[in-house]
Parts: C-alpha cells; structure tokens; sequence
C-alpha cells in the first residue's frame, strides 16, 4: 500500500512537471506571451518593494521617535543632577 501512495504522489509531481515545462516552453516560444509574463512579474515586485518600502518608512519613524524619546530622558536626567 505504501508503494502505491509513493508511485500516486510520483504521478502527480510528474503531471505538474510536464505541466510546469509546457507553459515555459509556451512562454518561451511566445514572444507577447512571454513579455506579458515578465510585465506581470514586474508589477508585482513593483508592488511587493512598495509596500516593503512603506514598511521600512514606518518602521524607520518608529526608530526616530524612540531614540528621541531616550536622548530627551538623558537630557532631564542631565539637568536634575546639575542642580
């Protein structure tokens, strides 16, 4: 029976590797096929970076705010022991 469920799990990944090389070899042979593939590709990493950008944004502010906010606590502490 284990045999079975190797070669059933065997027979799917090669079903989904002659399906994977069929649509490169479609894409490949395809230039407008291909060029939209790519376009597509590129918008999404487009997107991804952005959102990665805006993520790193907030993260930086967050930073900033933080180190102020310890360098005005070092700032009060100085003053008290002054006087």
């Amino acid at each position: 029976m284990e045999k079975i469920n190797e070669l059933r799990k065997l027979r799917t990944r090669l079903k989904a590797m002659k399906t994977y090389i069929q649509n490169l070899e479609t894409y490949f042979f395809d230039e407008e096929k291909m060029k939209e593939m790519l376009s597509m590709f590129s918008e999404d990493l487009d997107e991804l970076i952005a959102k990665l950008n805006a993520e790193l944004d907030k993260r930086t502010e967050f930073v900033l705010r933080k180190i102020e906010e310890i360098e005005e606590e070092i700032r009060k502490a100085n003053r008290k022991e002054e006087r």
